[in-house]
């Protein structure tokens, strides 16, 4: 299970903004690196981001959506770690209207192909291969920013 970042585990302090799925996910893996050393900060005066229920008398509302994609097995694996019983699967196939068309969301590479064209789908590999070298290059980096602006400037 204790499959984290080892950078995680620094002294480092670190500031996370937003109590939203994303930051509260940010502190798990703080709390699974055993770094104490964080703050969560949000501007509500509620947890959750955009994946809240408001209730209103006896009306309940989201704010946003409540389901995520599946795809990613070790995301889908923590979050029933997380959740437990209280969560639902269900086929509800998320789509989009892109391109005159709807399609499966996210967006599977054949799509981009037939509704983009080939340049855009050129274009769209050139953004993925320079992002997963991006991600390749930042985890073989012996030092890690420290700061925001650190993190800028030595990009």
């Amino acid at each position: 299970m204790k499959q984290t970042d080892p950078t995680l585990s620094t002294d480092s302090n670190v500031t996370i903004f937003g109590a939203g799925p994303a930051g509260l996910a940010c502190g798990w893996a703080m709390e699974e690196a055993g770094n104490k050393n964080y703050s969560i900060f949000e501007k509500s005066s509620v947890h959750g981001g955009n994946a809240r229920t408001i209730k209103s008398g006896e009306f309940l509302y989201d704010t946003g959506p409540h389901r995520f994609h599946a795809r990613d097995v070790e995301a889908t694996r923590r979050i029933s770690e997380l959740m437990g019983t209280n969560l639902h699967s269900v086929e509800a196939p998320a789509r989009i209207w892109w391109q005159g068309r709807f399609v499966d969301f996210p967006l599977r590479p054949l799509q981009i192909l037939k509704n983009g064209g080939l340049p855009y789908t050129i274009r769209a590999a050139k953004d993925l291969a320079y992002h997963a070298s991006e991600v390749i290059r930042m985890s073989h980096r012996k030092t890690l920013p420290n700061t925001l602006n650190h993190g800028s400037v030595t990009r």
